[in-house]
C-alpha cells in the first residue's frame, strides 16, 4: 500500500480530477479504519485532530472565500490529501520495513517518470499535459527555451520540486546498507535528476540540489570508509558530466540569471501583494482555493496570480492559527533528526536544509498531492521500528567487538 501511494504520485496533472492517487486513497480508506485502534490511535491524535479542524476551517472558509464552488473543490483535494498523509504514516506505522519501502517507492516513482524525462530530452516531444513553452520572454511564465522536461506535472518548475522531493530518498539508499544494485540505480536516478533540473534551468531547483548534496557529504563522512569511497565516487562522476556537458547544461542558468533582475522583481511584487491580502484578512485567510481569485480581484501589473512560496500560500489561505501548526511540524521533524541512525538523519537534514530554496520555485504548493506525500513521509523518518532499532544495536555491538 506504501509503495502504491507513491508511485501513484508519477501521474501528476495527466488524469485531470479523476486520477489514480485519488482512487488508491479512497481505496485504501477501510484499511486505515481497521487499523487504527490501540497504541496507533496515540500516534497519529495529534495529525487528525489538526486534519479536523482544518477541515472544518475549510468548510467555514467557503462563506467567505472569493469563489464558493471553487473553495468547495478544493475542500475535497484536501481531504484526500489529509487521507494521504494519514495512510502513509498509519501504514508505516505497521509495516517491518517502512524506510526501506518509503525510500523504494520514491525511488521507482523517479526512475519511470526519468524514461518519460529522457524520451523528452531525445525528441522535443512532450506529453499532452505539458504546458507550451515557447520562449522566455516573461521568466515567471513556467516557460523555456529550448529542451527541458515537465513528464506529467505539466510545467518545469512542479517537476523540479518532485525531483527533489526525491533526493532525499536517493541519499538515504546510497548511506544504507541496501543492495549494490539498488545503490546503482539511486546513483543513476541522482545524476538524471541533477540533468533534468540543470537543462530546465531553474536556479532555485540548482541552488536546493546543491545545499542537499553539501548536506549529504557532510553528514557521510561519518559513514565509514566505504561511504567516504561512494561520495568520492559520485563527486568524480559529478566533475566528469560538468567538464563534459557543463556548457550545454548551464546555457539555460546563465540565461535565467541574465534575467534575474526582471523574475526577483515580479517576485517582491507578488510576495507583497500575498501579504497585503493577509494583513486584509485580518490574519484568519481568504479560503480554501482562494489564492488564485483574490490575487485576481487584488490585481497586479504582471497579471500573475500565484505566492510563488510556500509559506506565504499556506498563510495567505488558512491564516495563521494553521500555519503556526505547519512550522512547530516542521521544527518538530528537525528536533526528531537529531536523535535518528544516519541514513534517517541525511533524509530529514536535506529535506528541511533544502526546503527555504525549493519552497519558492513553483506557483502553488499546497494543494499537491505528492506534496502533502512527501511530507507524510519524512515524518516517519522521525522514529524507528523494531526492525530499524534492532539493526542499530547490532551495528553498534559489530563496532564494540571490533574495538575490544
Amino acid at each position: 500500500m506504501i509503495l502504491i501511494l507513491i508511485i501513484s504520485q508519477i501521474s501528476g496533472h495527466y488524469f485531470g480530477v479523476i486520477n489514480p492517487i485519488s482512487f488508491f486513497v479512497l481505496l485504501f480508506f477501510p484499511s486505515l479504519l481497521k487499523n487504527l485502534q490501540g497504541d496507533t490511535i496515540e500516534y497519529v491524535r495529534p495529525f487528525w485532530r489538526f486534519f479536523a479542524f482544518w477541515m472544518i476551517y475549510n468548510l467555514c472558509s467557503v462563506l467567505w472565500a472569493p469563489l464558493p464552488l471553487r473553495s468547495i473543490y478544493y475542500s475535497f483535494l484536501f481531504f484526500i490529501n489529509f487521507m494521504i498523509f494519514m495512510e502513509i504514516i498509519v501504514f508505516s506505522k505497521k509495516a517491518s520495513l517502512p524506510h526501506d519501502s518509503i525510500a523504494t517507492g520514491w525511488l521507482l516513482a523517479f526512475l519511470l517518470t526519468s524514461f518519460v524525462g529522457i524520451w523528452e530530452l531525445q525528441t522535443g516531444n512532450h506529453l499532452s499535459v505539458a504546458k507550451e513553452h515557447l520562449s522566455r520572454e516573461n521568466p515567471m511564465a513556467d516557460e523555456a527555451i529550448g529542451s527541458y522536461t515537465s513528464v506529467t506535472f505539466y510545467n518545469i518548475n512542479t517537476y523540479a520540486i518532485y525531483i527533489l522531493e526525491v533526493i532525499p530518498f536517493i541519499f538515504y539508499i546510497l548511506a544504507s546498507n541496501a543492495s549494490m544494485k539498488k545503490k546503482i540505480i539511486a546513483f543513476y536516478c541522482f545524476l538524471v535528476g541533477m540533468v533534468f533540473i540543470l537543462i530546465n534551468g531553474s536556479r532555485g531547483a540548482s541552488l536546493s540540489l546543491m545545499v542537499m548534496s553539501l548536506v549529504f557529504v557532510w553528514l557521510l563522512r561519518k559513514g565509514g570508509t566505504k561511504s567516504i569511497r561512494w561520495t568520492l565516487f559520485a563527486i568524480l562522476i559529478v566533475s566528469y558530466l560538468f567538464y563534459t556537458y557543463g556548457e550545454a547544461i548551464l546555457a539555460m542558468i546563465l540565461f535565467r540569471m541574465e534575467m534575474k533582475g526582471f523574475e526577483d522583481n515580479s517576485r517582491q511584487v507578488l510576495y507583497a501583494k500575498t501579504l497585503e491580502l493577509i494583513y486584509n484578512s485580518c490574519g484568519i485567510g481568504t479560503g480554501v482555493g482562494s489564492m488564485v481569485p483574490a490575487m485576481e480581484a487584488q490585481g497586479n501589473y504582471l497579471r500573475i496570480y500565484y505566492s510563488h512560496n510556500l509559506f506565504l500560500e499556506y498563510l495567505l489561505q488558512f491564516g495563521v492559527v494553521l500555519f503556526s501548526g505547519f512550522i512547530y511540524y516542521l521544527y518538530k521533524l528537525f528536533v526528531k533528526a537529531r536523535r535518528v541512525l544516519l541514513p534517517s538523519k541525511i533524509v530529514l537534514y536535506s529535506a528541511l536544509f533544502g526546503l527555504p530554496f525549493y519552497s519558492v520555485i513553483n506557483s502553488e504548493y499546497t494543494h499537491l498531492h505528492f506534496v502533502w506525500c512527501y511530507f507524510a513521509t519524512l515524518f516517519v523518518y522521525t522514529s524507528s521500528n523494531s526492525f530499524d532499532q534492532h539493526a542499530g544495536i547490532t551495528k553498534l555491538n559489530t563496532v564494540e567487538q571490533q574495538i575490544y
